[in-house]
């Protein structure tokens, strides 16, 4: 009986994964010969997406630098005091560069000015695209419901109060918001929702705190008022 060559079994195996190898490449040129027009064309697609990207970055870029440059000749309009061309421009300014970082701040200034000329209507339709993100803008909201006011409708302005205090990222501004929101409520004769929100505000303190006094107060002078009046 003729002996086995101790490395032939290795031999073969060292073919077979060579085989494989050797396979798997012509797999792959013939794949590639197959489909050669769809790799060139997303090949082409990827280039013009990355093209494409680029020119609206700069674009973008270029847009804020204009918007920045025009919205600080819109400013001495308003400072100069002549508040119905101060408005035009405005509105100019946003129709052309809303969606600008500079383009939200036209729009608030042009919410305020609404204000100041007793146009509060104009002043809503002006910053309600804004104050839905409180979180980024939490002034546009405090305007919105500034004009609510302005135009004799407290539920609405509660409203806008009441998100603010939810949304808002800061303690100071969610408890200006409920101030307000209170202020609002005992206007109405609702006393209870009143204290309710104060309390609210209160409890957002921590212990230490010397602006919880002011809190205790009004809430202890809406409940001896209560007190007085029954």
């Amino acid at each position: 009986m003729s002996k086995k060559h101790p490395g032939a079994g290795r031999v073969r195996r060292e073919r077979h994964e060579e085989d494989v190898f050797v396979e798997s490449v012509l797999e792959g040129s013939v794949w590639a010969k197959q489909h050669g027009r769809t790799v060139l064309i997303a090949g082409i697609v990827v280039f013009l997406l990355l093209v494409a990207g680029i020119y609206y970055r700069n674009y973008r870029t270029q847009l804020n630098e204009k918007a920045a440059a025009q919205l600080n000749q819109v400013r001495q309009t308003v400072l100069s005091g002549n508040k119905q061309l101060a408005v035009t421009d405005l509105k100019n300014f946003v129709a052309r560069f809303g969606k600008t970082a500079a383009g939200a701040e036209g729009r608030t200034m042009l919410a305020q000015m609404y204000l100041s000329m007793n146009q509060p209507q104009q002043a809503v339709e002006a910053i309600e695209p804004m104050a839905d993100d409180v979180e980024e803008s939490p002034a546009a909201t405090f305007l919105l419901a500034g004009a609510y006011e302005a135009l004799k409708q407290p539920e609405k302005a509660e409203q806008q109060y009441l998100k603010i205090a939810k949304e808002a990222r800061f303690g100071f501004e969610k408890r200006e918001a409920l101030e307000r929101a209170a202020v609002l409520r005992l206007s109405r004769g609702n006393t209870a929702g009143a204290i309710e929100l104060y309390s609210q505000a209160l409890e957002s303190l921590p212990d230490d705190s010397p602006d919880r006094s002011v809190y205790e107060m009004r809430i202890a002078e809406i409940r001896g008022g209560v007190a007085t009046r029954s």
